[in-house]
């Protein structure tokens, strides 16, 4: 089996110190590396590789945001010199996390774990396919979304759903008198919830369209929304032409 992998680090002696140790593995090719966040989601999308390593602190976009744009899902090892991001690195479902310096001996108990899974995770992804359908009851679009608060899961039928809000690495729900965080990223969500009713407004929000109490002129031909809870989302101005033919709104 040959695995493609990507090294994304902004220091070149980490990325020499990664290949050295890649060698170990010849069924492990990598096909690409570069120092910034912005070029490694490019990279991603268009090499489809079965495999990152993956810097936090990098130029561009960082390691989270990295993993929040692409619209591929390789298997991730977090290389980072940095202990702190490490229970956030797993709740993105990273394999692994390396902290600089590591090992050769600790290197091979990570790759012992990539291997693992990627030997799994074709029927894994079949699997997740499956439970979602079941979940909603329906093959196309979300329904329900899951929460966990205080170790206890509860469900939100998406409409109540003001907006989606990407936030510090993790995505959020906004709803009346509510927000919590949820699993999974929000390119990820994009593509399950119904592109009638859910609007990508930026990179960072998705919003309800049947949830908008006003749009407001926000300059230079762009708008806000506003919802119930005050709160209020900018639409881009790459996505305003798009939102203005969704809610109706003709400019004279």
């Amino acid at each position: 089996m040959s695995i493609n992998g990507i090294i994304v680090d902004d220091e070149q002696p980490a990325r020499e110190r990664l290949k050295k140790f890649i060698k170990d593995y010849p069924s492990v090719n990598i096909t690409a590396e570069t120092d910034n966040g912005i070029k490694a989601v490019h990279l991603i999308d268009s090499l489809n590789p079965d495999l990152v390593f993956l810097d936090i602190q990098i130029p561009g976009l960082n390691g989270f945001q990295v993993i929040n744009e692409i619209k591929k899902s390789p298997v991730f090892i977090f290389v980072t010199a940095y202990d702190e991001y490490a229970i956030q690195a797993f709740e993105v479902n990273a394999v692994d996390y390396l902290l600089k310096p590591f090992s050769k001996q600790r290197f091979g108990i990570s790759m012992d774990r990539v291997l693992s899974q990627i030997k799994t995770s074709t029927q894994e992804n079949v699997n997740f396919r499956r439970l979602i359908d079941w979940y909603t009851g329906r093959e196309d679009y979300l329904t329900r979304i899951s929460f966990k608060v205080k170790n206890v899961y509860s469900v939100i039928n998406i409409e109540e759903i003001f907006f989606f809000k990407l936030e510090d690495g993790f995505v959020y729900f906004y709803a009346e008198n509510r927000k919590h965080r949820i699993q999974g990223t929000l390119n990820q969500l994009e593509k399950t919830v119904d592109p009638a009713a859910f609007f990508r407004a930026n990179r960072t929000t998705i919003i309800n369209l049947s949830k908008i109490r006003r749009v407001l002129p926000w300059g230079q031909s762009r708008f806000a929304v506003e919802f119930d809870n005050n709160e209020r989302i900018v639409i881009s101005r790459e996505r305003g032409k798009l939102f203005r033919r969704k809610v109706g709104i003709r400019l004279r």
